[in-house]
């Protein structure tokens, strides 16, 4: 189905955008880290109007939740790319090599999709828990809400692939064919067709007896 293929490389591309705008703000936060400003006696300086005091700033680690979802951000930017370019390269070689790449690839994508899928709700519900389940402001309220829609994208592939596979819906893209449909229907329905067709009498010399 046409259709069903523009949405799938749509739903691909949308995860590769999102995904590098989850990375700008993932390594915003992990390298500004936590923060923490505090105040240390500086000899140096005694005596001056400063009164001895200095002021620093302590850089702690980002918490673990943001680490995860820069993870989850190189992964989906690494994946998404490869499974738009795969199935082309791969259907084109198929055709020359006679090979059947639908065994492999099929379930590989379906497996990608909901391993890439499990990712997500993991960050962002982890993300969602750190704040005590309140929506968070600024930039990790912008982070939050790119996990989810991620985990939407990556949901919805998930679907299709399962759907595909179980024969509910067509698909002329590599990755996405009916997998757990009966693999001898083909073959009996071929047969019963055969053994069903009108045979053709033979013919019959007849020999004149002297």
């Amino acid at each position: 189905m046409f259709v069903l293929d523009i949405v799938t490389l749509v739903l691909l591309c949308t995860s590769a955008v999102f995904s590098i705008i989850e990375l700008g703000l993932s390594a915003y936060i992990v390298s500004i880290g936590t923060a923490q400003v505090y105040e240390y006696w500086d000899p140096n300086i005694a005596g001056t109007g400063y009164g001895g005091y200095q002021f620093g700033i302590d850089k702690g680690r980002a918490p673990g939740e943001v680490n995860f979802l820069l993870f989850c951000s190189i992964w989906t930017l690494l994946l998404a790319p490869a499974l738009i370019i795969l199935p082309i390269f791969l259907a084109s070689k198929s055709r020359v090599a006679g090979k059947d790449i639908h065994s492999i690839f099929g379930p590989l994508t379906l497996a990608l999709h909901a391993i890439t899928m499990v990712f997500w709700l993991a960050g962002f519900a982890a993300l969602a828990n750190l704040y005590g389940g309140v929506n968070p402001q600024d930039i990790p309220g912008t982070l939050l809400a790119f996990a989810i829609l991620l985990w939407l994208v990556f949901l919805t592939l998930l679907v299709i692939s399962i759907l595909t596979a179980c024969g509910v819906l067509k698909s002329e893209r590599l990755g996405y064919h009916a997998m757990f449909t009966k693999r001898g229907s083909n073959n009996s329905i071929q047969a019963n067709d055969v053994s069903s067709a009108p045979q053709q009498p033979e013919a019959t010399e007849n020999v004149d007896k002297c």
